[in-house]
Parts: structure tokens; sequence; C-alpha cells
């Protein structure tokens, strides 16, 4: 019996261009027609590699020689960037989150959600993962929430294994990240008031500028607004006695430092320049007889009397 040889089509070599979810088709089908073809020259099998890839594949080796022993190593560069279960399983997570939504009604519509998920769902079967696919999508959900910085961290963490993270895993990562934030941010808070409290201790006893600032404001002539104190007001001062007895009355300032009653009036320690105590400065240069002393109760009483009239008037 004779046997009958059939010419069948030329198979095309398939191309790579650096594209992470036809990595695995195009390594399996250059490793049945190149690599493993006992056939073929390591040198045949480096230029068809070279012909096979593309852009950024093709830059991984375009500085090596075409020889025997190059190839093998050329391959195994390409190999170790491209054959990344993890990375290729999580591509076709994120492409099937990515499929456009279903027209009512519309069968074409249906058709292409249909072909796009069937085809993710098979290359992810076809990766035999040690972790359940809807593992994967769990971890796709959860570190698309996650800032950048927590992303990375916990890529760097996962960069050197080779198999697939579970979802545990990653749960146990975050509650390690949320620890640590915890503890960071107690840490800041304490040497946040420690330093409020020494910068408190250091200016103790000291007044500030806008203290003083406001300070200076207040002590306002009552008369002229200027700035300064009644009692050093050149008109007020060249009044008779009983003048300036009649305008401190209309006036009803305090009979102590002869300033306005206003809500930040302390009680006032100046002293009387004659007898060195505390005692009505109006009354003593308003009346012809000796200094009239009064206690600091009595002076208080006064005090009392003339805020409550302030205050009806």
């Amino acid at each position: 019996m004779s046997s009958t040889h059939i010419k069948l089509p030329v198979i095309a070599l398939p191309t790579f261009e650096g594209d992470t979810c036809s990595w695995l088709h195009f390594r399996d089908t250059f490793e049945a027609l190149i690599v493993n073809n006992a056939a073929l020259s390591n040198v045949q099998k480096f230029q068809y590699l070279i012909a096979s890839l593309q852009n950024e594949a093709k830059d991984l080796i375009s500085n090596l020689q075409i020889t025997n022993e190059n190839f093998l190593a050329s391959w195994q560069i390409v190999t170790q960037r491209y054959n990344n279960k993890r990375l290729i399983a999580m591509m076709h997570v994120n492409l099937l989150c990515q499929i456009p939504l279903v027209q009512k009604g519309n069968a074409s519509s249906l058709r292409q959600l249909i072909n796009p998920f069937s085809s993710h769902m098979n290359a992810l079967q076809a990766l035999y993962l040690n972790v359940p696919i809807q593992d994967l999508k769990l971890n796709h959900l959860m570190l698309a929430t996650l800032d950048t910085e927590t992303q990375r961290e916990w890529e760097l963490i996962m960069a050197s294994r080779t198999d697939t993270p579970t979802t545990a895993e990653l749960v146990i990562f975050l509650e390690s990240s949320c620890r640590a934030l915890e503890l960071f941010q107690t840490t800041q808070s304490l040497k946040s008031t420690a330093i409020t409290s020494r910068s408190s201790q250091s200016t103790g006893g000291k007044v500030s500028k806008s203290t003083h600032t406001y300070v200076a404001t207040q002590l306002k002539c009552p008369v002229c607004n200027a700035s300064h104190r009644l009692f050093k007001y050149d008109r007020f001062i060249k009044m008779q006695p009983k003048q300036r007895l009649n305008c401190a009355k209309q006036l009803k300032p305090c009979f102590n430092c002869l300033q306005l009653f206003t809500k930040a009036h302390t009680w006032s320690k100046l002293l009387c320049r004659q007898c060195f105590t505390l005692i009505k400065r109006i009354i003593q240069q308003m009346t012809r007889g000796p200094p009239q002393t009064i206690t600091i109760l009595q002076m208080q009483r006064v005090q009392q009397l003339q805020r409550s009239t302030l205050t009806v008037h």
C-alpha cells in the first residue's frame, strides 16, 4: 500500500511585539516550530527569532551577535522578561473589567460580551494558577481602590515571587500597613504636642508683640483720641481743678488710671507720684486740700460703681 504525500500549507511564524496577553500563544507556537525543530541550526533559529520579534521585544536582543551560543541566551532573555504568570493573569482580569456594556435587545452587542469574556476566562484557566479566579478578581478590585504608594509597596513585596498571591495575603498586607500608619500618626501627633509644649515653655512670661500692639492701641485719650493718657493731655492739664473734675465726671473714666472702661480693662496698679499709694489721682490734683488717700477695697468699690453707671448709660 503506497503512502500518499499531501503538501500542507506553510505555517506562518507568529510575531510578538511585547503584548503580555499574547505571550503564551507566541511562546508555545515558536517553541513547536523553531526551538524544538532539530533540523534547524541555532543560527537559523536565531534568525527566525529576530524576524518574529518586533518593537520592545526585539530591542531586548538587538545587541547580541548571531551565533550558535547566543540563540539560547537570547531566547532565555525574552522568556524571563515576558513569562510572568501573575502579570498575565492580572492583565486578563483587567480586560475582563473593561468589557463594554450590552445594549438591550441587541444580539451583536451581546456577542461582543460573550466572545472576549470566554477568551479571557479560557486564558486564565490555561495558566493553571495556584489561586482561584475569584481571588484574582477580588485582588484587582482592592488594588484599584488603593493609593499609588500603597500599590507600589505591595508590588515590591510580590516582585520576587513566581506564584500568585491570594486575597487573604493581600488583606494581611493591608492590615500590616494600617497598623504601621496608625503608629506613625500617633508618633507624629506626640511629637507635635511635645514641640508645642516646649515652645510654650520657652515663651513663658513674655508678652508677644501683638499683645503690646493691642495695649498700645487701647491707651488713647478719651477727649482727643490721641495715643496718650488723659492726664497727659495739655488742654486737660491747663484746666482749673474744678473744670478737670467736671470733665472727668462727664467722661466717667477709671479714677485711678483716667482711662475709659472697656471689656479688657484691668485693675490699674499705677501709684501716685506724690505719695506713692493707690489714690484717686484725678481728685488729688483737682482739690486744693491735701491728697485724699483711699484703701484698695474702697477703690474697688468706686470702680464697681463707675462700671454700673457706665452700663446704665
